[in-house]
């Protein structure tokens, strides 16, 4: 098992070298928000994880799952968990204005997400697993509760 986690590493680190558009091992998933311009490293970190599954699970999921203003989302995420999770318990704060700001939620809309983010967050916080998560798996978390909300209050 552990040689084919090495050809199958090997092997992306190679596709994502290439020109291939939508190469969603490079181009997506957590892995992309944190090396945007390393194609190599994207891919590299997306397999460590999960073998690349979230990547190819939200690239096929999601077309818009890959595009820079998602990349951007996940980023300021990973950059901000902690002031995050706490607003959004509040249900304000200067980081979660600028998380639906990137997210292109505006208005009376902002309110609406943020009343459907709060118990995704609770729910999230409060699974039997969250205190075995990494960072990241925790920021994956917070992305897909606020990609929820922001699709059904601001689209």
């Amino acid at each position: 098992m552990h040689i084919n986690k090495i050809v199958l590493l090997a092997f992306l680190i190679f596709v994502s070298k290439l020109s291939i558009a939508a190469n969603p091992y490079s181009e997506c998933g957590i892995g992309a928000a944190i090396f945007p311009d390393t194609a190599w490293a994207a891919a590299t970190s997306n397999v460590t994880w999960d073998l690349g599954s979230t990547a190819v699970t939200s690239a096929t999921t999601s077309k818009d799952t890959c595009s820079s203003g998602n990349m951007q989302t996940a980023q300021f995420i990973i950059d901000n968990y902690d002031n995050l999770v706490e607003e959004t318990a509040e249900g304000q704060g200067e980081h979660l204005a600028t998380l639906l700001n990137i997210q292109g939620c505006k208005g009376q809309n902002r309110q609406g997400a943020i009343q459907n983010l709060r118990p995704d967050m609770v729910k999230h916080i409060s699974s039997e697993d969250y205190v075995s998560q990494n960072s990241v798996d925790r920021a994956f978390g917070y992305y897909q509760a606020a990609q929820s909300a922001v699709a059904t209050s601001c689209s």
